[in-house]
Order: structure tokens, then sequence, then C-alpha cells
């Protein structure tokens, strides 16, 4: 027997055959596309860790690097994979955003010039995006501390005559959701400082 009893048209093998090859060829397309999935899945991660790592970098130079540390983290906030895994980016950027909000509003040399005042609103608003912060119990120490150092930080203007320009609209958003108990806790005497 040939080949050809099988395959020949109408023979009992030609369907099987048939069968066989379309099922061949599909799981190599599937396998193909999975492959290709993965590498750019791959490439993603890799270069959302590099971004993520770099902006970190860029957090211990004053003002201007804090600039780009901070654009390159907000540009990353939303990205696909920060969704994916909030609990890693998304807590580890709010932490890092509120301790530079404090470093900002309590002892930054540059605290009134208007490009770090820049950079405290957009951390302002990025923080208060975020999912665990806005629960109630979430991030309750931070959400206190920055309410005090805002309250320090307007006083302090005040008493200099410095002007808080944009970050007015920040700080009373900021301070409407989260200040409640700490302002209370302010006004009675207690200070704050980093």
């Amino acid at each position: 027997m040939t080949w050809e009893i099988f395959i020949e048209l109408g023979g009992p093998g030609f369907l099987g055959a048939l069968i066989g090859v379309l099922v061949a060829s599909l799981v190599q397309i599937g396998m193909a596309f999975a492959q290709r999935r993965w590498e750019i899945v791959s490439s993603d991660v890799d270069h959302f860790r590099q971004q993520y790592s770099q902006a970190l970098g860029y957090f211990d130079g004053g003002t201007q690097k804090r600039n780009i540390g901070i654009s390159i983290l907000t540009s990353l906030w939303d990205h696909e994979i920060a969704k994916r895994h909030p609990n890693v980016y998304r807590k580890s950027c709010a932490l890092l955003f509120c301790n530079q909000c404090l470093y900002i509003l309590t002892a930054g040399g540059n605290q009134f010039e208007s490009h770090e005042q820049d950079n405290l609103r957009r951390m302002l608003r990025t923080i208060q995006s975020f999912d665990e912060f806005l629960k109630p119990t979430g991030y309750k120490n931070q959400k206190e501390d920055i309410c005090k150092a805002i309250d320090q930080y307007e006083r302090k203007a005040s008493t200099k005559g410095e002007k808080i320009g944009e970050l007015e609209g920040a700080f009373k958003s900021f301070k409407k959701v989260f200040c409640s108990g700490a302002a209370l806790l302010h006004k009675s005497g207690e200070g704050f400082t980093v």
C-alpha cells in the first residue's frame, strides 16, 4: 500500500489526513502567536521596570531632578502593568510621593519656589488618585502627617508673605477629603517636623 491510496480524493484516509494537517497548522499558528505575545509582554515589562528604576534615581538631586522623576512616575501610573500590580508599583510610588511631599512642605529649601510648588501639587494629585489611599484606613499616618505639614506650610507662607498660587486648590482638595481629624489635632497645638 502506498500513501496515494489513503490520500486519494474520496478515499477513507483523505478526511483524516486533511484534519490532521489543519490541526497541526492551527497548533503551529497558535504557538507562534503565543510566543510573539510573550516576547511583547516581556519586552514591555522590562521597559517598564527600566523606566521605573531610572525615575527613582531622580529623587536625590533637587527640584529639577525631582520634576523629571515625578514626570516619569506619573506617566507610568496608568500603565497596564501598574494597574495589574497596584500593590507593587502604585504603593511604592504613593509612599515615595508622600515622603517627598512631607520633605517639600517642611524642610525643602526651595519650598516656596513655583517649580517646587508644581512638584508638590502634582504629587498630591497623584496620590489622591490611588484607590488604597482613598480608603479611610489606607495610609492613615501619611495622610495625617501631610495634613499637619500643609497647615504648617500655609502658616509659614502667611508669616513670610509667600504666595502659594496653584497649591491653594490642591491643598483645599486634599484637606477636604483627608484632613478632618488631622486638622483638629493641629489646632490643639501639635507641631510637625521631619
